[in-house]
């Protein structure tokens, strides 16, 4: 591997894919995370917007029965009746009037009683309540303190386990403006839990809990086994209150269910906001699954709304995104790898042919010349080659001619000592150099020899003679 990067191709097309690629990898991490806080910002405004919108829905249902109620109050039938409670016939016109109040909402609303000051029921469309002391509901001691109508928590109906309910209470005045009694309706709280799913038809993977003040979970869209249960723990006297107060089933759970940072979010909210929280524990193998969470609160009753949506779903679109820059990194790096394998082609090509003009050289071939394609740094490369490649073969061609030359004069030496008859004996040393200069030359490999070798090579000959 480290093999194959020491050559200058591979290296080029490596630098052509880091260039390349490098910013490419940068632009989409930083791309991911601007995306992904968009869109997370965009799901908190949205699920904010919903929180609001439903809540704004809860509170114009328990306005509207509110106002209804004020106006029901003013029925002449309901006034003469308290005003003499004993007289039958006024008692009679009550009844009558409760009951075709009644049948506006056959579904939802329960029962329509008329209560006298003290709190005792003394007409009531749902007859087994009758003679009832409510004087210690919340609903009541909130219109006898107030003197404006009032709307109570989430009740159980008569004691701890019966159907869930909201009541709503209004002062029945006489002509002088004194205080007659009240009237009073009872509604399922289901209306209300119905109320709070709304949300879900503009996102189904929401989820839509309902807090009372105590962050006792009043209706959860997802995990119904979990209503009546706190997001953080309750003292004892408060839970005991609670449930003499029928807000609580008896021996229900009342534990904390949620996790620490879903409580420390909804404490810090005042009129509503934003946050990612999980809304459950996770399991002993795994943690909870971050929620983006919007809340919005009541107008009438110190309850929160909200609407979250798991960061899962809300991320599907960046992840989908984070695939096609995927797909698009691997095809920007194939064409980027197409373009430097040609590119580093062309740009190693002249170093190439001069690298094999060497090799030649280094072989013994001294006829070796580098075409010269370009006027570039590698063309001025070659030309230095070819250039040198003269002056070496110019050097060689006179060297061997001088060595020609001595050798011809020093063969006549000895050829007219030994014409003389004084000539010694030819010595073999030399007689071997000469034989194998003549090969060399023969087989077409000139054998560069240096001019003060020749200079020696004569003076140990004329010594030999002497």
């Amino acid at each position: 591997m480290l093999r194959a990067f020491s050559k200058l191709r591979p290296r080029l097309i490596a630098a052509f894919l880091m260039v390349s690629l490098a910013p490419l990898v940068l632009l989409e991490y930083f791309n991911h995370r601007a995306t992904r806080q968009a869109l997370i910002d965009g799901a908190h405004r949205a699920l904010y917007a919903s929180a609001t919108q439903t809540a704004q829905a809860i509170d114009g249902f328990l306005n509207e029965n509110l106002n209804g109620l004020r106006v029901h109050a003013l029925l002449p039938a309901v006034q003469r009746f308290l005003a003499a409670p004993l007289d039958a016939r006024r008692k009679v016109a009550a009844w009558q009037t409760l009951l075709r109040l009644s049948r506006k909402d056959t579904v939802n609303l329960i029962s329509f009683a008329v209560l006298d000051l003290a709190g005792h029921n003394l007409i009531d469309t749902r007859t087994v309540q009758i003679g009832r002391d409510e004087s210690q509901r919340d609903y009541f001691k909130a219109l006898m303190a107030a003197k404006v109508p009032a709307v109570s928590a989430m009740q159980f109906a008569d004691a701890p386990g019966d159907a869930l309910t909201l009541h709503f209470a209004s002062l029945v005045w006489d002509s002088a403006g004194r205080p007659l009694g009240a009237l009073r309706i009872t509604y399922n709280a289901t209306v209300v839990q119905q109320l709070t799913t709304q949300a879900l038809h503009a996102s189904p993977s929401a989820r839509v809990v309902l807090f009372d003040e105590h962050h006792i979970r009043l209706a959860d869209s997802a995990q119904s086994h979990l209503i009546f249960t706190s997001v953080a723990p309750i003292e004892t006297d408060l839970i005991r209150r609670l449930r003499a107060e029928w807000r609580l089933p008896e021996g229900g759970p009342v534990e904390a269910t949620g996790p620490p940072a879903l409580a420390s979010a909804l404490k810090q909210l005042a009129n509503g906001g934003y946050f990612t929280a999980p809304l459950s524990m996770g399991s002993q193998d795994s943690q909870a699954e971050p929620y983006a969470v919007g809340a919005a609160r009541l107008r009438y009753r110190p309850w929160l709304v909200v609407v979250a949506e798991p960061q899962s779903v809300l991320l599907v679109p960046i992840d989908r995104l984070l695939g096609e820059g995927v797909i698009l990194a691997i095809a920007i790096a194939f064409l980027v790898s197409l373009f430097g394998v040609v590119t580093a082609g062309w740009l190693t090509s002249p170093f190439r042919t001069l690298t094999e003009a060497v090799s030649r050289f280094s072989a013994g071939e001294r006829g070796v010349e580098v075409a010269v394609r370009s006027h570039d740094e590698a063309g001025e490369l070659a030309r230095a080659f070819n250039e040198m490649m003269g002056r070496i073969r110019a050097h060689t061609a006179e060297l061997e001619a001088q060595v020609t030359e001595r050798t011809q004069a020093l063969q006549a030496d000895i050829a007219r000592r030994e014409a003389a008859g004084t000539g010694p004996r030819p010595n073999a040393r030399g007689a071997r150099a000469t034989g194998r200069a003549a090969n060399g030359r023969a087989a077409g490999r000139p054998r560069p020899v240096a001019r003060g070798a020749c200079r020696a090579r004569a003076r140990r000959v004329r010594k030999g003679a002497a």
